[in-house]
């Protein structure tokens, strides 16, 4: 991939700027000698890999310089022209004001000027900004970065001045995990990126079992030391519970059954013994009752009175005779 020429609608404003094969020197110098205030540092050379990103598909957003000035951006509609690995050319055409709606040409000659072509003309015209990204992705081919898109590696090359200061880590980057770049750059490097990727998957996981625990510590308001206390106690329950349940299902209820009906048994027959026993006493008693009243004894006044004078009692003799 190869940048060829970019231009715009407004050559007068923005002239046509072509890239050469080789090495391009962007250089820009003071023409105006009344502009005394100026320097080489504030001509537009950042503006211009601005541009080029934007040309690239970037987002439309705050910090942009076509963003932050619409006002005097919206009647420009610009063009970039790249050459790709397989010496085909494709052109983007994006305007400021309609910029989520990207058009594209594929062609075979260089230093093209498509400022003048009608909509139907364009292979691509006008398509979805998420799809465009997509389309150029797939058109440019760049199977040397793996599973990542063209867009990944461009801040690399597009660099401003502030992404100088460290060889990896871009000013871009800055604000981002580490996650974000370093397994691009190990591929891109000939390392392993999957490991690097792993790592950083485990330290995602890491910090959301700590979150859990935070979480769970809080809701059941329990320190570490209670927590094992109360598993022990939990487990010496469940050890309990496992005997209790041996037993239950060892427990024969036939055998037991058969036991409580040999005692019912033996208890009834003891019972009905004891009845036998009273029931014969009593049948003696009444025996020897009826024995007794069949014997009827001579009954004489005499023996009675024997009896009284025996107990010490006094009847007069006529209450003897009388009786």
């Amino acid at each position: 991939m190869k940048l060829s020429k970019i231009y715009s609608n407004n050559k007068d404003k923005f002239e046509p700027i072509v890239f050469n094969e080789g090495l391009n020197v962007l250089y820009a110098s003071i023409k105006n000698p009344k502009k005394t205030n100026k320097d080489s540092h504030n001509l537009g050379k950042t503006l211009l890999i601005s541009l080029i990103d934007f040309m690239l598909l970037c987002k439309f957003v705050k910090g942009h310089f076509l963003y932050d000035n619409q006002e005097l951006f919206n009647d420009f509609i610009f063009y970039l022209e790249i050459k790709t690995n397989n010496e085909k050319y494709i052109t983007i055409k994006r305007g400021v004001l309609n910029n989520t709606k990207i058009s594209f040409k594929f062609h075979d000659k260089p230093n093209q000027d498509f400022t003048a072509l009608k909509s139907e003309e364009w292979d691509e015209f006008e398509i979805a900004f998420e799809k465009s990204k997509d389309l150029l992705n797939l058109k440019l081919g760049l199977t040397a970065l793996g599973e990542w898109d063209y867009r990944k590696g461009i801040t690399y090359f597009l660099r401003e001045q502030n992404d100088w200061s460290d060889v990896f880590m871009i000013s871009k980057f800055s604000q981002n995990d580490h996650e974000y770049w370093k397994p691009y750059l190990s591929y891109i490097l000939g390392f392993d990126a999957k490991k690097v990727q792993e790592k950083y998957d485990f330290d995602h996981q890491i910090e959301e079992l700590k979150e859990l625990k935070e979480k769970h510590q809080k809701l059941i308001q329990v320190t570490p030391e209670e927590y094992d206390k109360i598993k022990g106690q939990i487990e010496i329950k469940q050890t309990e519970l496992e005997e209790a349940r041996k037993r239950v299902d060892s427990f024969n209820y036939f055998k037991d059954e058969i036991q409580s009906n040999r005692v019912l048994v033996e208890d009834i027959e003891q019972r009905i013994s004891e009845v036998n026993e009273t029931l014969y006493n009593i049948k003696y008693e009444i025996e020897r009752i009826n024995d007794s009243l069949k014997e009827q004894p001579e009954f004489k006044v005499e023996n009675l009175k024997i009896l009284f004078d025996e107990i010490n009692m006094n009847f007069k003799n006529d209450l003897v005779k009388d009786f």
